[in-house]
């Protein structure tokens, strides 16, 4: 049985899991006074009123935390964000001033922000924005209820506790929602493909998820069994290794423009040259095409969404 791609709008939260050092991203008061422009009494006072309360001057270093702070309507105090950002629209218009493993601190101190926002994995830039006397938060962007619990915590360092809370309600609701639901129905085991090379008359260098990152948990909440068992986070995997594992469901997460260039017809055709796999002889490959379900923000509820009805589409 064929089941139709599961298309989500086009989306600009664009970015290239297969870069798995997205696992790996990456300021003393007096330097910003120097590289920063001069700013008046009065100004260095309010500034110093709003760093001891809430951060009006946000930077967010990782895609998935800049859609947090929009989601939480904090648009408005966002100076600057990694060139690897590109959702909410708005957010392109930002300055752009880090990677994932590099920041311009030069261009940084010159936005003068009171607070950075970034993710756990990028830990080691925490001495140089202690230098600079720049406040941070951290979010943990490894696990649903790291992405959860990073509302609860940026909200309330925001000043928008009440609002932060009830949203993570929601999700958390949602999730419990979606577990619930198929707690006691069959458990199919299930290939997550996060990345891959679409050139290839077939599946190579397949990039699945593993024992990392927030896709292999959405397996177990959406009612499946992550077919690869190993402690690799990201394995990349062989025709052989694929046909070993012999998944029952295989799920392809397509971003944007591969789905633009390929279509679904071309992408599920690769797949069917593995004809042994049990997911290809029973038409169980499923095509979930959008740059958001690569970003472990808050838009993993539609990913979540869509694994589960491929999962269990009836």
């Amino acid at each position: 049985m064929n089941h139709s791609p599961v298309r989500t709008k086009p989306s600009a939260g664009a970015i290239m899991v297969s870069a798995l050092v997205v696992l790996m991203f990456v300021g003393s008061y007096w330097a910003r006074l120097c590289l920063a422009p001069a700013v008046s009494q009065s100004e260095a006072a309010e500034t110093a009123s709003v760093s001891s309360s809430d951060p009006q001057r946000l930077v967010g270093l990782a895609p998935s935390t800049v859609e947090v702070l929009y989601e939480l309507g904090l648009g408005e105090r966002v100076v600057g964000v990694s060139r690897y950002c590109t959702y909410p629209p708005e957010a392109m218009e930002k300055p752009k001033i880090a990677g994932f493993v590099d920041v311009d601190f030069e261009r940084l101190v010159t936005l003068q922000p009171d607070c950075v926002v970034m993710v756990d994995s990028q830990h080691s830039l925490q001495g140089k924005f202690d230098q600079l006397g720049i406040r941070t938060i951290s979010a943990e962007h490894a696990s649903v209820d790291g992405i959860i619990q990073s509302f609860r915590k940026i909200g309330k360092a925001c000043g928008k506790g009440p609002e932060a809370m009830a949203k993570a309600d929601r999700m958390q609701e949602h999730v419990d929602r979606i577990r619930n639901r198929y707690a006691d129905k069959e458990h199919p085991r299930v290939l997550v493909c996060i990345e891959r090379d679409p050139d290839s008359p077939r599946p190579d260098r397949v990039i699945a998820a593993g024992s990392g990152g927030f896709h292999r948990e959405l397996i177990e909440i959406a009612g499946g069994v992550n077919a690869y068992q190993g402690d690799i986070a990201y394995p990349v995997l062989s025709r052989e290794k694929l046909l070993h594992l012999n998944p029952d469901v295989i799920i392809d997460l397509v971003r944007d423009e591969t789905y633009e260039k390929y279509k679904e017809r071309q992408l599920l055709k690769q797949w069917y040259a593995f004809g042994e796999l049990n997911a290809v002889k029973n038409r169980r490959v499923v095509i979930i095409a959008g740059n958001q379900h690569l970003i472990p923000g808050p838009r993993f509820l539609k990913t979540l969404d869509a694994m589960a009805e491929a999962i269990h589409p009836n």
